[in-house]
């Protein structure tokens, strides 16, 4: 099916039915598009003098069900500029996430584990061998690299006593997108070996649900704004029903003049195919 690029939306945050822009201050993506131009609400004359910082959240979606959207931009202009100044942000941090094996030694150890990595476009089972820690950190890398692409997984193995721990750094490709956590789907180490896994870090933003705000002039935690007006910011991609939440801060200065309807237009662009 041929990349539709309508499908390409802004929708509000706050809940799955949320439609009120004045409650759209983080939490999940809603189901409904941002429609008209009253995502702020109007400043009135007392605020104008005062001057006010606020902020909204909305969310960039892909509805193509497996069409993605390449070297993805967010791209910020103005009706009126310097009437007011407009900002837009997100959270950027890569996932961790970390596996650990119980009672595990080298040479000693025989059977093997199966790991499940999920997404919204694939689900990749794969056993790993007990083998030496190098052997199967590389293991582990090479089968989510089958998925995520080369050079966008690194696994590190330690050992402290009997105890193996992979760590799971998702980069590249693969960095700034929350990832659902791995599973561990059979076991059959001997002797007896426990698998936990755990996340470290949360990826952000793709994929990721913006923490909300208790009100709208509170600013949200670790939000790198930018304060061009045409600031690209590139995602390398954005799969079929991925999802980007995309923090907005509007600064009216103390004493600013009154201009009616002003206005900012929030744009994304990107290549389609592979």
């Amino acid at each position: 099916m041929p990349f539709d690029r309508t499908k390409i939306r802004y929708v509000y945050s706050g809940s799955g039915s949320s439609t009120n822009p004045q409650l759209s201050l983080g939490g999940p993506p809603s189901l409904n598009y941002v429609t008209g131009t009253n995502l702020f609400s109007n400043i009135s004359a007392a605020q104008s003098t005062t001057g006010k910082i606020d902020y909204r959240c909305v969310y960039l979606v892909n509805e193509n069900s497996t069409n993605s959207l390449f070297n993805v931009s967010v791209l910020l202009s103005y009706d009126y500029p310097n009437t007011v100044s407009i900002d837009f942000g997100c959270l950027f941090q890569n996932e961790r996430q970390i596996i650990s094996l119980s009672n595990y030694t080298v040479g000693t150890t025989t059977g093997k584990f199966t790991l499940r990595y999920t997404d919204a476009q694939n689900d990749h089972s794969f056993d790993v061998n007990a083998d030496t820690i190098g052997a199967m950190a590389n293991t582990i890398k090479t089968e989510l690299e089958t998925v995520l692409g080369a050079a966008n997984v690194n696994v590190t193995g330690t050992q402290l006593g009997t105890v193996v721990t992979y760590q799971i750094d998702f980069v590249n490709g693969a960095g700034y997108r929350y990832h659902d956590i791995i599973t561990s789907t059979a076991n059959t180490l001997s002797p007896a070996s426990t698998i936990a896994i755990t996340k470290n870090v949360n990826g952000a933003p793709l994929n990721s649900v913006a923490d909300p705000i208790d009100v709208d002039t509170t600013p949200p935690v670790n939000i790198t704004f930018t304060n061009t007006i045409k600031p690209p910011t590139p995602f390398s991609e954005l799969k079929g029903l991925d999802h980007l939440p995309i923090w907005i801060r509007r600064t009216v200065a103390p004493n600013s003049t009154f201009v009616e309807n002003d206005s900012f237009i929030l744009r994304s662009q990107g290549t389609t195919g592979a």
